[in-house]
């Protein structure tokens, strides 16, 4: 996309994926990298479970093929889980989630960077004004 070549494949998508960052002049601020275990119900192919571990960022050097020293978000000690159904949630997991005290809540990787790190940009920019 950075020399104007749109893939054959999903045509439509990177279109408009070339046209907002065109018109918003879209730039790189961070980098995210983490493992992902992905399982789909055998019964329901739209009821997905993902798990996140080791989730790691950079805010300098954006480059995917830059091997560089990553901070890390979260440890492979931690997982973050993420369900997706297109429609309802199947009873018996319901059941495990409510056993297991797990409640829906909110959780953006780059949001939870911005908070960490380049929030604390802003006064820097706002005293060089």
């Amino acid at each position: 996309m950075e020399n104007d070549i749109i893939p054959k494949a999903n045509r439509q998508i990177f279109n408009e994926l070339d046209f907002c960052f065109k018109k918003y002049k879209l730039i790189p601020k961070v980098y995210i990298s983490y493992d992902r275990y992905s399982y789909t119900a055998r019964d329901d192919e739209t009821f997905r479970i993902t798990f996140d571990t080791n989730i790691e960022y950079r805010d300098k050097q954006l480059m995917l093929d830059e091997d560089q020293k990553n901070k890390v978000l979260m440890n492979d000690k931690m997982y973050m889980m993420e369900v997706k159904v297109a429609n309802c949630m199947p009873i018996w997991f319901t059941d495990a989630l409510t056993k297991l005290k797990i409640y829906p809540t909110s959780f953006s990787k780059y949001g939870s960077i911005y908070k960490k790190e380049l929030i604390k940009e802003i006064p820097k920019k706002i005293s060089n004004m």
